[in-house]
């Protein structure tokens, strides 16, 4: 899988978290893990370009007035979602940093500037409550997200 480069705030031990997230929430790391990065590369999905994820706890009332896998092929779309929530700031403590990093990483390489991400100044991101996209309903082209520079082992 994918490890990503986080550090908690410095009053929090990093192992402390980690063993609190796996004791109390061990089926939720793990489907966050799966549907993150080990989906993309499994032998039974292998042959796949995309992929649409309908949680258990979801349903469809109607059918798609479309077909949203030609819809993403069509204006070559990478992810597709449902809907943008926010999430409490307690649980996403450091993200915005780590978004920033990223971005900056790979800038010039990134079209973060051209879908207009804008972070929020850094004096007010203790608090800040950052948008999330619901991925209980979720499109997602997996060749886009298995080429490199976005993969790091």
């Amino acid at each position: 899988g994918i490890q990503l480069p986080w550090d908690p705030p410095k009053d929090v031990h990093r192992e402390d978290v980690l063993e609190a997230v796996r004791h109390w929430f061990p089926d939720y790391t793990l489907m966050t893990q799966f549907w993150f990065s080990d989906i993309l590369h499994l032998n039974a999905t292998k042959g796949f370009n995309y992929y649409l994820r309908l949680d258990t706890d979801s349903m469809l009332h109607s059918g798609f007035p479309v077909d949203p896998f030609q819809v993403m092929i069509r204006k070559r779309f990478a992810y597709g979602y449902y809907t943008v929530h926010t999430d409490d700031a307690l649980v996403t403590v450091g993200l915005i940093d780590f978004v920033e990093s990223f971005v900056n990483d790979f800038k010039g390489r990134s079209k973060a500037t051209l879908n207009k991400l804008e972070l929020p100044p850094p004096e007010i991101r203790k608090d800040y409550r950052p948008p999330m996209m619901y991925t209980n309903f979720e499109l997602l082209n997996m060749r886009r997200f298995r080429r490199d520079p976005l993969l790091k082992e």
